[in-house]
């Protein structure tokens, strides 16, 4: 009996003696005691922080700074659209055929604004010729057709072509300008150095140059201001009587400014 109540003394002795021990954990430490439990190391890298940024749409990727604007494109051929005339893949056809005198019309005025280039390619059928035509100044009204005109006349008759310069003083003052050596074919091109037309070439499907004319040095024809004199331009066609034009290309390309 005396044994068993040793044991239970030490057992209320351990437990007293834990409870001290709690009690003036807490007041020293003013936290209760944790027991400590080991768990393994995991290594988790805490993501960066990402600041917004201004995207500046030169630098971005797969863009380039623009450094010049792109060449203004002009298809003349949908500018001489008539119901006199037909489109078919894209080329403007002028049938005249069953005509006895000549059949034309110009387009509204175009506005240049820098040196240019026309190509064109035009074929006709028929014994009379077919003409485009670029005007810097338009006939007198209730004048003579060539009164007061300046204009740049390109002339096919089947295989042949011929340009024409027109100042307006007098139906002989003309200036005529063989290509024998263009087919009816061939795409070729008007190279007009400045927006008033001082002066242009004329080169062949390959680049090649056939001609050179500066209007200042012709004594036939006056030109003081250019063939364009106020920087717009009107482009036509006229087709010959029992004759048919089609126009394959006739397109204004201004160069970059």
């Amino acid at each position: 009996m005396l044994k068993g109540n040793k044991i239970l003394y030490l057992i209320f002795f351990v437990l007293l003696v834990v409870t001290i021990g709690e009690v003036a954990y807490y007041f020293f430490f003013n936290q209760p005691m944790k027991k400590q439990v080991s768990s393994p190391e995991i290594n988790v890298s805490s993501p960066e922080r990402i600041e917004p940024t201004t995207v500046n749409i030169s630098q971005a990727p797969n863009t380039q700074p623009q450094t010049q604007r792109e060449s203004a494109k002009v298809n003349l051929i949908s500018m001489l659209i008539d119901k006199r005339a037909q489109l078919k893949d894209g080329a403007l056809i002028l049938d005249n055929t069953g005509g006895d005198n000549y059949l034309g019309y110009t387009s509204q005025p175009i506005k240049i604004n820098s040196s240019f280039r026309i190509l064109v390619n035009l074929e006709v059928e028929g014994n009379t010729d077919s003409q485009l035509t670029l005007s810097g100044k338009l006939k007198k009204l209730g004048g003579q057709w060539w009164e007061g005109i300046q204009t740049l006349f390109i002339i096919r008759t089947n295989n042949s072509l011929r340009m024409e310069l027109r100042d307006g003083r007098s139906p002989t003052s003309v200036l005529s300008l063989p290509f024998s050596e263009l087919l009816s074919t061939d795409t070729f091109t008007l190279e007009f150095f400045d927006s008033q037309g001082k002066s242009f070439a004329v080169l062949d499907k390959e680049g090649k140059i056939l001609d050179k004319v500066v209007l200042s040095e012709l004594k036939e024809l006056e030109f003081p201001t250019g063939l364009f004199p106020d920087s717009q331009m009107w482009a036509g066609i006229n087709v010959g009587p029992k004759s048919k034009a089609t126009v394959n290309q006739f397109l204004f390309i201004s160069s970059p400014q």
